[in-house]
Parts: structure tokens; sequence; C-alpha cells
């Protein structure tokens, strides 16, 4: 077991509201505001709370809940669709629209409890029980806690404060429930030849981009957003006239992208045929890791793209040179990470935690593995040690590169 500190995410969020720097409190809601949490669970039974206040005590236009980790990252105001279940403050629950608990008011707390393991969500206000809420969590997969506003003048400023157990609740944790920080590790090394070992994931999750970015949009129904939200019938495209478009995304950490996937619209026009696939550290000097020329598509089809990439960069990005006729277009478009082996563990509690691999991984045995690594948590003197010296005539091998390792 293991405390996190979970906190509200400002890098998945939208809106204008004041985030506190204990990053728990969101103050001056405005209309239309939207923020999730830094951590996600898609099992167990966890409990969080969070506490109502506003300079006007009429306002109760505040949503709490949940939200599916696939519409990461929050870039809009976006829809309180079938992507959430929440709870509005006016009295009412989320998608349904339909009658549920009572109305919240200015000093309420309200408790939300997630149940995974039944895919049930219920909530708490003041510590009274308003019952369940949803029971069908499990076609939202993996959640996090996400809060929303609508229509919330900014003049009323109105104010929350989450708990996520850092602290202790104002009231006690339902029977079977546990700190919302509280996490249990469930990771696996490989054991072969009396050692342990590790296979890094090679593909990305939504929620490691920073951000996304394209050259033009052709209007709000196709932003670029789209092309990284995992759902097909929600596409990118660029404007029209746009001769040079391109879409981009920031991970929050460098990292060698091994391969990448096109989905392309199901109008075929918009599909590119003449692109290049680029990496940079700093959105002005970009390498070429990938070119393509004159490709040819068939419909609903996803097609995997390798690259010779030997770097680590932040920012990816496709140019597209030509379609094959229309405004370039995008159903989805994802990166693969270039994978680790790791040798030489030694079965230890931190070597799982730190190294392991996640319980719902699925390991692609065919799969390139590009580095190899050797670990050793253990101090071992060295000795006198030895030097080996070696000459090279650089005129007639020269060097390219040195690594000491």
């Amino acid at each position: 077991m293991r405390i996190e500190n979970v906190t509200l995410d400002s890098d998945n969020s939208y809106g204008d509201f004041d985030l506190s720097t204990t990053k728990l409190t969101v103050s001056k809601i405005s209309d239309s505001d939207r923020i999730v949490a830094t951590h996600s669970k898609r099992s167990g039974k966890w409990y969080w709370e969070t506490y109502f206040s506003a300079a006007d005590t009429r306002e109760t236009r505040i949503y709490f809940g949940i939200i599916r980790e696939g519409k990461m990252p929050i870039f809009s105001s976006m829809p309180l669709d079938d992507n959430v279940r929440m709870y509005y403050g006016g009295g009412t629950k989320i998608p349904e629209k339909t009658p549920y608990g009572s109305s919240i008011k200015v000093g309420d707390t309200i408790g939300i409890a997630l149940d995974m393991d039944n895919y049930t969500l219920e909530f708490y206000k003041n510590g009274v029980y308003m019952g369940v809420s949803h029971t069908d969590l499990n076609y939202l997969g993996e959640v996090y806690p996400f809060y929303a506003s609508t229509g919330a003048p900014t003049s009323y400023n109105l104010r929350i404060t989450v708990n996520f157990g850092a602290t202790p609740f104002k009231y006690p944790i339902p029977d079977g429930f546990e700190a919302y920080n509280i996490y249990y590790d469930n990771k696996a090394l490989i054991f072969a030849n009396n050692a342990y070992a590790s296979i890094s994931n090679a593909h990305y999750s939504r929620k490691e981009i920073k951000s996304i970015s394209a050259s033009s949009y052709l209007h709000s129904g196709y932003i670029p957003e789209y092309a990284f939200d995992g759902n097909i019938n929600k596409e990118w495209i660029s404007s029209t006239g746009d001769s040079n478009p391109w879409l981009s995304v920031e991970l929050k950490n460098k990292q060698k992208v091994y391969s990448y996937f096109i989905t392309p619209r199901q109008y075929l026009s918009s599909s590119p045929t003449t692109w290049t696939f680029e990496g940079s550290n700093d959105e002005t000097a970009w390498t070429v890791l990938d070119r393509r020329d004159d490709v040819t598509w068939e419909i609903s089809e996803t097609r995997e793209f390798v690259t010779e990439n030997s770097g680590d960069y932040k920012y990816y990005r496709i140019i597209v040179e030509k379609t094959l006729g229309g405004s370039f277009g995008l159903a989805e478009f994802s990166l693969k990470y270039a994978r680790t082996f790791l040798m030489g563990l030694d079965g230890s509690e931190e070597s799982f935690i730190k190294y392991g691999i996640e319980d719902d991984t699925q390991i692609n045995l065919n799969e390139s593995i590009s580095t190899v690594k050797h670990y050793n948590n253990k101090a071992e003197p060295l000795g006198s040690g030895k030097v080996f010296k070696h000459s090279i005539d650089t005129t007639k091998t020269p060097i390219k590169r040195l690594t000491i390792e």
C-alpha cells in the first residue's frame, strides 16, 4: 500500500477558474468549467469528500462525479454525456437528468463513494446517505474524479474544496471503502533462470498527453483533440484551403516513439497519402523520423508505421503534403513508445513497485525491444580497478559517437 498525492489536475481542465497552490480548492467558478483529478481508478472501493461554498447562497450549479479515462485530456467545455456519471447540486443525476438526492447549499459536504468492484456510484450529503445514483460503471472502464459547472456567474464566487484523504474526512468513511489517495500495486515481474526482469509498456496513454494542436480545424465539430479521444466517430478535419496541414502532440515527458498509428476518416478523400512524421524538443528544430509517399487506404483501416527514431522527444507531429483530394482529416492518431527490457531485478517490493508490469498489460513477444538495461541495487566494492587504453586513427576510423555506461 502507498499514499499518493492526489490533487486536481490543472493540465486536464478547462475554464477561467482559480486553482489554489495545493490544487485542492477551485474558486471563481464560472460557466462550463471542467477539471479532473490527477489519479484514476479501475478497481476497488474508494471515498472522497467535497466541501461547497459560494458568495451567493442560491447557487447549486456544480456537478460531482467521475469521467472515463478515454476522454482525457480535457480540452473544452465538453458535454456531460454518456462518458460521465455525476450528481448535480440541484438534485438530479447525470447523464440521465432524472431526480436524485436533494439540492445542496453553501456549507454542505458531499461524500462520493466509488465502487469499481460492483460498478456503482453513491453520494452522501453531510454524512447522510442519498442512495445509489448509478449501477453501470462497467461501461466506463478506468475513471477519474470529475467536476463541472454550468451557467455559474463569476460574481457568486462558487468554490469547492476536495479532500482525497490527505487530511481527516469530516464524516465517517462508508464500510468497505478506503480513502481515494490509497493505492495498491498489482504488478508482475518476469522470473527466469533464477532472476527477475521487466518489459516496459509500449503503448501510450492519453493521460500522458499535455497538449494537442493543429494548423487549423474546419469548425468546432472537428477539433484536433478528437484525433486522440479513442472514438472513431469523432474526427479532426483541417480547414478548407489549409495547404500544409499538420497535427501535433506535446507529451508530459520525453519519450522515444517506436511507431505511430493512423485511422483515416470514413470519407477517404481526407486520407493522407504523402506525409512526414517528426519529433522535436522545442517546437523549433524538428527531426524527420519517418516519410511516406503515395500511401493508399481502405475504409475503417488502422495502420501502424514504424519510425527511424533514435531519440527521445517531447513533441511529435505529422505534416501532410498530399491527400486523396479533400481537406486532411483523421479519425484517430496514436503513438507507440520504444520498449526497454530491464534485467537483474532482485524481486524486492521496491522492484515490483518501480519496475513491475501493470496487471492489464499485454506483452507481444514479436515486438522489437529497443533497449536492454541491467539493474543492480546492491553496493559492491570496485577494488583498485583497471585502466584500458586503445588508440584510434581518426583519419581512418572517424568517431561519430562515444557512449560510456
